[in-house]
């Protein structure tokens, strides 16, 4: 096992939990040992954070314990974080490296594909209306301006019909944003697939995604949740790679896509 050295404080966190788990299933160490066929001694050196567990010493803990995943999610969250600059959990420091990114959503247009109209609902709503002008307009021209930065990478879009077809700030400023993805999908600067509203073998991720393949070959893994979002490489970003690969094939091709999109502007115009 690894010995803690600078991300002891994570362990020590990751041991509180252990402890605290443990307690409230009225296991003793030594209970807790016998079951995870470990020794005593170990398990008291996770709980005080001097040792760290490997990846079947949680997922087998956090089953003996019922804590719902909580375990397993901490621990890792906490391995995630050793190889990860702070620069990767930022979308537009990483999208400057970037030579593919592939993006899912379900709700709304992703901020790389957003018209200032579209971009600047968006943000009030997220500010709850609270942003000063001058600050907004910042932030909507920072979004905007994504795009044409990193248009040498290869863009891979998967949405949900319902993010498409949910009006935003107004039915004009939807029906530019519709223009908007219609345009980038002719001319060819995105590849775009819309899954439709009846699609029973969705592959239904727990939320909107995205996977960086970096000039170096890493790849990085950015995944919201409702606590934040979490930055993965390796294995977990492979696996978020493999599920933009299901949507995928469950997105309509790239005619169907266009079709819908003229089909839709058309119903918010009206006609």
């Amino acid at each position: 096992m690894n010995n803690v050295n600078m991300n002891g404080s994570a362990w020590q966190r990751w041991g509180h939990e252990l402890r605290r788990h443990r307690e409230a299933a009225a296991l003793t160490q030594r209970k807790l040992a016998s079951e995870t066929f470990l020794s005593p001694a170990t398990i008291s050196s996770f709980e005080n954070g001097t040792r760290s567990p490997r990846h079947k010493h949680a997922e087998d803990m956090d089953k003996i314990l019922n804590a719902g995943g909580e375990l397993l999610q901490l621990w890792s969250e906490i391995t995630n974080r050793r190889d990860i600059p702070e620069r990767w959990r930022k979308f537009e420091a990483v999208e400057q490296d970037a030579t593919e990114i592939k993006e899912f959503h379900n709700a709304v247009i992703p901020g790389l594909l957003q018209t200032p109209g579209y971009a600047e609902s968006i943000l009030r709503n997220t500010k709850f209306g609270k942003w000063e002008d001058a600050e907004l307009k910042k932030l909507v021209n920072s979004r905007v301006s994504r795009l044409p930065s990193v248009e040498g990478a290869d863009l891979s879009f998967v949405l949900d019909e319902q993010a498409i077809r949910r009006v935003v700030g107004s039915r004009a400023i939807h029906r530019d944003q519709l223009s908007h993805l219609h345009t980038l999908v002719e001319k060819q600067k995105i590849r775009l697939g819309i899954i439709p509203l009846y699609t029973p073998s969705h592959p239904n991720p727990t939320g909107p995604f995205r996977v960086i393949s970096l000039q170096d070959g890493r790849m990085i893994g950015h995944e919201e949740h409702r606590s934040g979002m979490h930055v993965v490489t390796g294995p977990e970003a492979n696996r978020m790679s493999s599920i933009f690969g299901s949507l995928q094939a469950e997105a309509l091709p790239t005619s169907q896509t266009i079709e819908l999109l003229s089909e839709i502007g058309n119903e918010i115009n009206g006609q």
